[in-house]
Formats: C-alpha cells, sequence, structure tokens
C-alpha cells in the first residue's frame, strides 16, 4: 500500500482509492466512503463493471500503468466517471478517483475515452512492424526487399486505419453532428465501391448499387461505415461478399452480407460494441475491434438505424439513414475508381489494404 498517497488524499473532498490490477479497490478516503459507500467497498468496483470486458480492461490499466477516464458500462448505464492515474510503483496499485459527470449523455459506446487503452497494443504492434521491415529490406536482394517494403506499407495502412477509427468514434460517442453534403448519391458509392472491387481483385464480392436521388447526408462518413463493414465480412466471412446499396425515397440503404467462417450465429450485442478481444495472440497483441461500433454510431447522427441477423450460415449488416432536410448542404467531391487507387491514403486505401496485400506476403 503506498501509504503517501493514501495519507495524501485522505482529507481531499473528492471521491479517491487505491484499486489493484484485480479491479478491487484497497482503500478508499472519507469523501468515497461518504458519497459512494457501495461503490467503495471491497468489491464494489468489481461490481460496478458488470461485464468481464471491463474488469479485464480496468486489469490492464492497473498492470500497464495506462492512465484513462471511462465509465463502466451497466444496465441503465451510470453518470461516474472513473479515473484511473498510474502511481510509481506501476505494476500493483493505481489511483482511482471518481467524479458525476454533468455533461454525461448515454450512447451505446459505453467507454468512451478508456477505448484508448484498448487501442494503444494495435498501435504499438503495428508501428513496430513497419520499422522492422523497414529494416529488413535494407538488407535483402530486390526480390526480399520489394516483399518486405509491401508488408510495411500494409502495416501502415492499418495504423492509419486503427487512428481513424479512434477519431471517428471519439467525434461520434462526444455528440459530434455528420458533415452533410448533397450529390447524387448511387454514383458517390458506385465509384466507391468500383475502387474497392479493382483494389481487391476477387469474383467473391460482388455489389449493386442503385437509386436516382441526390441524398443529402455525410457521404464521406457513410462511404467509410460501408467500407468498414465490407472490411468486416473479409475479417470475419467465408469469402462470399454481397454488398447492396439504394438512394431512394429519401434514404440510403447499404447491406453487406457474407457467409459465416464459423459455427453459431452471433448477435447485434456480440458485435457492436467497442471492446478489446479476450485473447492475446503469442506476441501479446490484442486487438481493439470497433468498426461495427463506428458504423452503429454514424449511423444513428443520421437519425437512421443498424441491422444484424443471421440465418442459415449467413451474416448480414443493413444500415438505415435518412436524408437530411438541410437546403445549403455542399457538393460532395465526387472520385472515380482511378483516383481512389492512385491515392494509398484514399478511404478505400485505408481500409483495404491489409485483404489486398495478403496474398502476396
Amino acid at each position: 500500500m503506498n501509504k503517501d498517497i493514501k495519507e495524501m488524499y485522505e482529507q481531499a473532498k473528492y471521491p479517491a482509492a487505491l484499486v489493484d490490477a484485480n479491479s478491487y479497490i484497497l482503500w478508499a478516503n472519507s469523501a468515497a466512503r461518504e458519497t459512494y459507500p457501495e461503490l467503495f467497498r471491497r468489491d464494489g468496483l468489481r461490481k460496478l463493471a458488470r461485464f468481464s470486458d471491463e474488469r479485464t480492461l480496468i486489469s490492464r490499466l492497473v498492470r500497464n500503468g495506462i492512465g484513462a477516464t471511462l465509465r463502466p458500462r451497466q444496465i441503465g448505464y451510470t453518470n461516474l466517471q472513473l479515473t484511473f492515474t498510474p502511481l510509481p510503483d506501476t505494476g500493483k496499485e493505481m489511483l482511482l478517483t471518481v467524479s458525476a459527470d454533468k455533461k454525461y449523455a448515454p450512447c451505446s459506446a459505453g467507454f468512451g475515452a478508456g477505448i484508448v487503452a484498448c487501442a494503444a497494443p494495435a498501435v504499438r504492434d503495428a508501428v513496430a512492424q513497419v520499422c522492422d521491415n523497414i529494416d529488413l529490406a535494407r538488407g535483402s536482394d530486390a526480390e526480399n526487399a520489394r516483399k518486405a517494403l509491401n508488408r510495411a506499407l500494409s502495416c501502415c495502412s492499418e495504423l492509419v486505419s486503427t487512428v481513424d477509427h479512434m477519431e471517428m468514434f471519439a467525434k461520434l460517442s462526444s455528440g459530434g453532428t455528420p458533415d452533410f453534403t448533397v450529390c447524387d448519391t448511387a454514383e458517390y458509392f458506385s465509384g466507391l465501391m468500383d475502387g474497392v472491387s479493382r483494389m481487391l481483385k476477387t469474383p467473391r464480392l460482388t455489389y449493386n448499387v442503385k437509386g436516382g436521388e441526390r441524398l443529402v447526408i455525410d457521404h464521406e462518413l457513410m462511404g467509410r461505415a460501408l467500407l468498414m463493414l465490407i472490411a468486416n465480412a473479409l475479417e470475419h466471412g467465408d469469402g462470399e461478399i454481397s454488398v447492396n446499396v439504394t438512394a431512394d425515397e429519401g434514404e440510403l440503404l447499404m447491406s453487406v452480407s457474407n457467409g459465416l467462417k464459423y459455427d453459431g450465429a452471433p448477435s447485434q450485442d456480440d458485435v457492436v460494441k467497442p471492446y478489446f478481444s479476450f485473447t492475446e495472440d503469442a506476441a501479446g497483441n490484442d486487438r481493439i475491434g470497433i468498426g461495427l461500433t463506428v458504423v452503429d454510431l454514424a449511423a444513428k447522427a443520421h437519425g437512421g438505424s443498424i441491422e444484424v441477423s443471421s440465418k442459415e450460415g449467413e451474416f448480414e449488416v443493413s444500415v438505415r439513414v435518412p436524408s437530411s432536410r438541410t437546403d445549403k448542404a455542399p457538393d460532395a467531391v465526387m472520385r472515380t475508381e482511378q483516383q481512389y487507387i492512385a491515392d494509398r491514403f484514399s478511404p478505400i486505401s485505408v481500409e483495404m489494404e491489409k485483404y489486398r496485400r495478403n496474398g502476396e506476403m
């Protein structure tokens, strides 16, 4: 027990405590015991963090000395904001302070800023692989150097993708609003899908884009949402992917379906959440998976919805968003498939690069 920390915060007017890597509170000051008596019992924090993924996150924060602010997710949500601050003796305990979030607004994203701690291993791993492959390319013959640089490029795309997802998640989960634009929506998504098809070069991806309305939506954001749905199908499906986009009757409807790679039918609650995986690979790297959560937030920001269904070995995600009534939305930037492919930092490259490169590594 860190006695200096205990003495320093004993008379603080706000709730403070020491928490260990098992999500147990070792000590709580007077303000904590008076304000939140149930929370600051020995197992109070573990009871508040009702789900195993939350307890796992708290454990990793303490064990790895990572500071973060988060809200535990429970039925009905909570307006408590928990801030973890690393102490000099990392790996044993951490300072926990608690406050009521006056600006709190419930949303399905749950953790808020805590996602940064989840993403850290993915960012760290991608950076390490970029450096390793560049070093490998320097000492290799031409063919192996080309392969190493391709791997480095793929890792760069994955890094940009992770950071982009975090940025979108942060904006949308904190109440950010869409940047509405107007154009021939079907033409916009046709160019996007043509670029995807050309990059992936697989006959197992089929798509159909139709409609003739000029919808007022955030075209760039919903384009990214569609790419995330396709990336999710590539990651978890059996290879067969069907994409349908319709811009008609004052709304955008997007659906992506794929065959299931594994037995069992995941529910919407299983896949639409911003938490990292519960397992680690041999190198100790865990991954975040917030693509469908960002899609869900993007749809809701438009006043739309997302629906996940599994039936007869097929997994499908459908997104429906209405056109806004905004009359002064600027024209969306229309891009051709050639422009998408030529720009390595286009949304298509960011989301699809690692899938295109898989066959070359």
